[in-house]
Formats: C-alpha cells, structure tokens, sequence
C-alpha cells in the first residue's frame, strides 16, 4: 500500500522508511519468504494450536484474528451475551498472517476462524486478505468443510456478532500438533491440510479449481507447440520444473508441490506453450511425485549418430530457416547435425573454400 517494494530484477528491496508493517507482502508471498523477525514478534501459530490444545472441546471454539488497534475494551463489550467461546489472538496487523494459520486453526480443531478487522485497514490489505480467504475457502469447500467457517467481518459493520460467531456444526479433532512459524509457509500450510484431508467429511473430489493469483496449482502444455527446448527449467525459481531425461530421452518433469504460480516459465516459453493451472490437489503425496508434462523422441545426428535434441525442434528450426538463404540446399542438414560434426563440417567446408582459391 506504501510502495515500499521496489525490484532489480534478482532481488527486491524494502524501504524501511516507507514500510509501515501492514504485512500484505508477507500475505501474499506464495512461498513464504517475506516474514517479519520471529525473534521480536510472538509465534502466533503457536498460541493457536496451545490455546485448542487446552480446550475440552475446541470444535465449539471460534478462534478470533484481530490488531492491536482494535481496544481489547471493544472485544470484552462485543463478548458479552455470546455462547461461543472465543480463543482471541492480538496480531500486530491483521495481514501479517495468511492461510498458514487459518487452516492451521481448523487442522488443530477450531469450529470457525474470524477475522475482525477496522476502518483503518487500507483497501490494498482487505483486497489481498479477501482473496486469500476466497482461496483457502475452495479449498475447503472441494473437501467438504463448510466454507463458512472461515470469514471476515468488519467491526464497524457488524451489529450481531452472535451470528457472525456462531459455530454450526462441531467437527472431529486429531489432537493437538505443533506448529511453528518457522517451519515455513508452504510446510505448515502441507502439514495443515494434511490434517484437514484426514478429517474432511467427504473428500469427494481429487483436486479444485483456484482463481487466477492463487499459491498453488500445475500447468498446462500445448504438446503441439512444445519442443522441450527447456528453456522454462532454468528461470523456474522453485525448480518445480526441471529436466527429467536425459538427451537420449527427453522429458520435461514437474513438482507441484514447489509450484507458486508465478508465471516466469509461461513468460520464458519462446513458444508460448505454457499455462498456469491454479488448482489444489488434495493428494499431497502426488503433489512431490515428478510429473512428466511433455516427453519427444530424441533426433539423432545425421553424421554420426549421437542424440543432441528433439525432433521438434529441428523440424521447428527446418521449417522456420528454410527460406534463409545461408541455409538453402545441402546446407539445411547443418541443423541435423550435433555441434561436434557441425563444427566439423564448417571447418572442412572453409578449408575447401580456402583451397579452391589459391587454386586459382
């Protein structure tokens, strides 16, 4: 909201004079490494899952999410006459934490999450924030989870919190776990929703749809234009994609579980065969598997036999030169050759050149 993150390409940069600690950036983050110091704040992963684990009965606790800005005064006026208990947690912003610890709530066995918010809250964070919460909301709704145990309300807004708290049906706990902040995101946001898929009442789908600018998801290949060039695994920040055969057998191998969604290999695609899929699978383990998006027969060097790329990108490259003079003829089955015997056949054809004009 300040336009305190600026970016060089590589590495971004924080003004500290312009930052004001509202923590959107670290809500957003997909991969988590935007964090405030662990050393000065309290763990508020870990207040949660110590105050669920000393309730009887936390599946009829409402674990409330609010700023310091917001008088503690106010929240004993708006408890009063409520049958929910609620499990308060002061937060320093109300972004400052994500989905990490809403479903950790959930996982640990909070019947609801709210999240109060003021007047003060700038409309960039309460942007970022109700779109974090329409995600983790699909995400509970595709395994069965009633997605309004998670919401958000306004303080000035709301004039019955009896509703707004109110806890609908109670649901089955594991027992207590130990989260950590310093675990990182994307491990406790795992580590929750592996809870969450052993408690779902009716995981009856194997994955759900995101909205675009979601944390997770795969990717779709267009096979027809793909020519496993790889030019996409060497931007790729996560190495969610990576080189999964070798020149004899080329494969263009993918990790979801290291997916963020960023976009950078569909931008890097020369053939623009990338898309991103925002999705959530709920089989974690298949989300750590390699999975083979696109695989081609190797081509092999005319001259002497080696694998030195794909057949696609030869063809590609055949097609695209065939009319460039320096390639017409005899001189298109440079590009069928490896480097090796390209290198080869220049140097002889230079040689020739040379010697045919001292011939003369």
């Amino acid at each position: 909201p300040t336009h305190a993150i600026t970016d060089d390409g590589d590495k971004i940069h924080i003004d500290p004079y312009l930052c004001q600690g509202c923590g959107t950036c670290m809500l957003v983050c997909p991969s988590g490494a935007v964090s405030s110091n662990p050393i000065l704040d309290d763990d508020p992963l870990e207040r949660i899952c110590s105050e669920l684990g000393s309730c009887p009965d936390p599946s009829q606790v409402c674990v409330l999410l609010y700023d310091t800005l917001l008088a503690q005064k106010r929240l004993e006026d708006m408890k009063c006459g409520l049958r929910t208990k609620i499990v308060p947690i002061a937060l320093r912003e109300l972004s400052t934490l994500g989905m990490e610890a809403w479903l950790t709530a959930l996982s640990c066995g909070a019947g609801k999450v709210v999240l109060l918010s003021g007047a003060h809250v700038t409309q960039n964070s309460m942007r970022s924030l109700e779109q974090q919460i329409a995600f983790t909301r699909s995400m509970l709704a595709g395994m069965g989870f009633n997605p309004n145990r998670l919401c958000i309300i306004q303080f000035e807004k709301c004039r019955d919190f009896s509703d707004a708290f109110g806890i609908e049906t109670s649901s089955p706990v594991m027992g207590a776990v130990a989260f950590n902040r310093l675990n990182g995101k994307r491990k406790n946001i795992d580590k929750a929703m592996r809870r969450l898929v052993c408690l779902a009442p009716k995981p009856c789908v194997d994955e759900v749809r995101l909205g675009a600018g979601a944390p997770f998801g795969g990717l779709s290949i267009d096979k027809e234009k793909c020519t496993l060039c790889m030019g996409c695994v060497k931007p790729c920040p996560t190495s969610a994609l990576r080189r999964a055969g070798e020149l004899s057998d080329p494969k263009l191998g993918f990790v979801e579980s290291l997916c963020v969604q960023c976009g950078i290999c569909a931008s890097a695609c020369p053939e623009q065969a990338i898309r991103l899929a925002p999705r959530m699978v709920y089989d974690l383990q298949l989300r750590k598997e390699v999975q083979i998006l696109n695989e081609s027969p190797p081509f092999k060097c005319i001259s002497c036999g080696r694998p030195f790329t794909t057949r696609a990108i030869v063809e590609l490259m055949s097609e695209r030169l065939g009319d460039n003079p320096f390639f017409q003829g005899d001189a298109i089955n440079k590009l069928k050759q490896c480097p090796d015997c390209r290198s080869h056949y220049n140097v002889i054809e230079q040689l020739e050149r040379v010697t045919g004009n001292q011939g003369e």
